[in-house]
């Protein structure tokens, strides 16, 4: 059975020294992207100029990207665990579990009732929606952009939360934890998100006209 897991593993290499030119080349495509599109030119309301930080429609994204990691960081060191969000779905789902009988109907569920970092992963989803909340609320966006009705949003979320499972991670899984340990397959599953991401956006784009 094959124990390869890892980039570096394939290579054969230590992690930083497989590691640091991945992080060399993201940083230049960032650069590169900050350059010839800022982020701010995305934002359909832009950041007012007298805003506080919390009032901020929008902060810099590589500003975002260092505070999730230094949120790794921390789980990491306290735990020995990973960010990912599609965990705590089955940390949920565990608690249909209620006697040992029924436990033992499903192994695979049983394992994340009773671990500390699969709740983890639930505290971490609840604070992103409470964040999001707040910071909506402070800067004056909540409930200006429509949404999609109740069933849609509830189809695609049992879809996406399918799709996460089967790939061993969500976004943030792969995203921010699976690539950043360098994770084979998050460097196939990432690029499939992507593409499915904006082949879908082309999709209803052409069909709304």
């Amino acid at each position: 059975m094959c124990s390869i897991f890892r980039l570096d593993q394939f290579l054969g290499t230590p992690y930083f020294v497989a590691a640091l030119p991945i992080a060399a080349m993201l940083a230049t495509c960032v650069f590169a992207l900050e350059l010839f599109q800022p982020w701010g030119s995305d934002l359909t309301q832009p950041n007012s100029a007298v805003a506080s930080a919390l009032e901020l429609r929008a902060w810099p994204p590589y500003l975002s990207g260092m505070l999730a990691g230094s949120v790794q960081g921390v789980l990491v060191l306290t735990l020995g665990d990973t960010i990912g969000s599609s965990t705590s779905y089955a940390a949920m789902a565990s608690l249909v579990l209620v006697t040992e009988k029924m436990e033992r109907l499903s192994p695979y569920l049983r394992s994340y009732k009773r671990s500390p970092a699969a709740w983890a992963q639930v505290l971490f989803c609840v604070s992103s929606v409470l964040g999001g909340f707040l910071s909506a609320s402070f800067s004056g966006a909540l409930g200006t952009v429509p949404g999609v009705s109740g069933l849609a949003a509830y189809l695609g979320g049992a879809i996406m939360v399918f799709g996460a499972r089967t790939a061993s991670g969500c976004t943030s899984g792969h995203g921010l934890s699976g690539s950043g340990i360098l994770f084979l397959l998050s460097f196939v599953v990432l690029p499939a998100m992507y593409l499915g991401g904006v082949l879908t956006a082309a999709v209803l784009s052409a069909a709304q006209g």
